[in-house]
């Protein structure tokens, strides 16, 4: 966002990074004790995707294993409560080791953003079923659409497989990079 990047947090037990790449100011915020995991768990099962809003200083979370939202304020770095629907599955192998149990959800793939809404491609599959059918490992066929206070407004269902979703400023819709038998193509959905 401008000149800060937002990112998960490595290096410490803290959720939440924010650099000042104009001043080389690092902050730290959040804590995976919000998600009932300890930081080394929260390291590895919450991966996903952050997106950001220029405008509102806000930013949003969205994982890729499990069905898990968060919502967050840059300039304040107050977080909302973390929106857990299904916390990934796992069994611990030793104190360096999880393993993703199969029947954790495949949250969401992708994540867009206008000034005013959040996209989300949400998948829902478990890994099971995703590993059945590995085609449908990294395809969704539902969107998920919040306001940038983290409520669902819409989820729309569509037919394509999906794989990818953009926000067109310009032309105010999406930009959907779907598959097929014969490859990978684009089109555009109206929201």
């Amino acid at each position: 966002v401008g000149d800060t990047a937002v990112g998960i947090c490595m290096e410490t037990d803290c959720r939440y990074k924010l650099h000042d790449l104009q001043n080389d100011s690092v902050s730290r915020f959040g804590s995976y004790q919000d998600y009932g995991l300890s930081p080394h768990a929260g390291k590895i099962l919450l991966q996903g995707n952050i997106i950001t809003n220029p405008r509102t200083r806000r930013f949003a979370f969205f994982s890729f294993y499990g069905i898990v939202w968060q919502f967050g304020n840059m300039e304040t770095h107050k977080l909302e409560t973390p929106v857990m629907v299904a916390m990934p599955e796992y069994k611990s192998e030793s104190a360096d080791k999880l393993t993703f149990d199969v029947n954790t959800h495949i949250g969401f793939l992708s994540v867009t953003g206008s000034d005013d809404y959040v996209f989300a491609l949400y998948s829902g599959k478990r890994i099971k079923d995703a590993l059945a059918d590995k085609g449908s490992v990294t395809v969704a066929n539902t969107i998920i659409q919040y306001d940038w206070n983290g409520n669902i407004i819409q989820a729309y269902s569509i037919s394509d497989n999906t794989t990818q979703i953009a926000y067109d400023d310009d032309n105010d819709r999406l930009i959907l990079l779907s598959e097929d038998i014969d490859g990978y193509y684009i089109w555009y959905a109206e929201v």
